[in-house]
């Protein structure tokens, strides 16, 4: 039950979860992953995000068939990742901002909860904030 975990405990399984999605969905073995919350927002940043097919244009001088691959995968990734918070979360997610950039090999996907995850440590989300009555 999620309300068992602590918030670093579902920050690493939303990470686990991302990362096998990449690898397996899509045959990408990204480097590092950062994924925070903050209040009701989901943080997430990806390093070494190009699939081959984007490193092959950009091997070729092709930057703009690069950008436009990337931003159709960021497209079609952006469902997959909000069922899968959902489904981590057992809450719903109301929308998935997703950015990339393919000089730095980074993307960054931020997802907007419609509440604050129900954690054993809530107080450790910055921005949290008890509601007092």
């Amino acid at each position: 039950m999620l309300n068992q975990l602590t918030v670093g405990q579902v920050e690493r399984e939303i990470t686990n979860q991302v990362r096998s999605f990449y690898a397996s969905g899509l045959g990408i073995r990204c480097g590092q992953i950062i994924c925070h919350f903050f209040d009701t927002k989901l943080v997430i940043t990806i390093e070494k995000v190009l699939s081959p097919l984007e490193k092959f244009f950009l091997s070729q001088g092709e930057t703009l068939f690069a950008e436009e691959t990337r931003l159709r995968l960021d497209r079609m990734i952006k469902s997959a990742i909000k069922d899968m918070i959902e489904d981590i979360l057992g809450q719903t997610v109301i929308d998935v901002i997703i950015s990339s950039t393919l000089t730095i090999e980074v993307t960054s996907i931020t997802v907007i909860l419609q509440e604050i995850p129900a954690v054993r440590n809530p107080e450790a989300i910055p921005k949290f904030r008890i509601q007092e009555n």
